[in-house]
């Protein structure tokens, strides 16, 4: 074997032997990092449970398993989401070929509005679940609620239960609301969408004005 096939024989092996050390270490190093503690379950209910009816009253969505019934506001489209959710849209709101918003919508100040159920599987006994950390928020809001130039935070009753409703301002004007109701180990959550008028506001109250929460 000639000598310049030894050494490069030689930086060979010095090297695999660096580079197993490196992989080495860097695993070392990674078990050594904190891990992110997974103290939850989320899971979302499936949206094939929603069924849309159409009652003397009007146009209904309703979930008889969870108990909920939200009525659906005259001519608006109701679509139900691969990831549990529901969405409610104004006739004004128009879709591209991909199911989103064209530019059109903030023009014609068209509406929306979403709800969904989620429910939470405790994983550690020692840490609240999001909707145990809520019940506990709504009972600590209703002593100090939340104000401040871009949020407010009050317990209001939705269904004859108590629920956190989130207001979300920009430029002193309501942009986003979400209120969420704790059932057990469970959320019921609606959300206005993005507000593009004064009437997308009244809107979205009108429509919690009809949910019915029956658990």
């Amino acid at each position: 074997m000639s000598k310049k096939t030894k050494i490069i024989i030689s930086v060979i092996i010095i090297f695999l032997i660096f580079l197993v050390g490196g992989i080495f270490y860097w695993w070392l190093w990674k078990e050594k990092l904190p891990k992110e503690k997974i103290t939850q379950k989320r899971i979302p209910i499936d949206s094939t449970e929603y069924e849309i009816k159409d009652t003397p009253e009007g146009k209904i969505v309703e979930n008889k398993k969870e108990g909920l019934t939200v009525k659906v506001p005259e001519g608006w489209i109701v679509k139900k989401y691969e990831d549990g959710s529901v969405g409610l849209f104004s006739p004004e709101i128009e879709f591209d070929q991909y199911g989103g918003f064209l530019k059109s919508v903030r023009e014609k100040g068209a509406c929306a509005a979403g709800f969904e159920i989620l429910k939470y599987e405790k994983l550690n006994p020692e840490i609240p679940t999001y909707a145990e950390h809520l019940k506990i928020s709504i009972e600590e809001m209703q002593r100090n609620p939340v104000e401040e130039d871009t949020i407010k935070s009050e317990v209001i009753t939705l269904s004859n239960k108590l629920g956190l409703k989130t207001i979300h301002f920009r430029e002193g004007k309501e942009k986003y609301i979400r209120v969420e109701i704790p059932v057990n180990n469970k959320v019921y959550s609606f959300n206005s969408g993005l507000i593009f008028s004064e009437k997308c506001f009244e809107e979205f109250n009108k429509i919690l004005e009809t949910v019915s929460i029956n658990r």
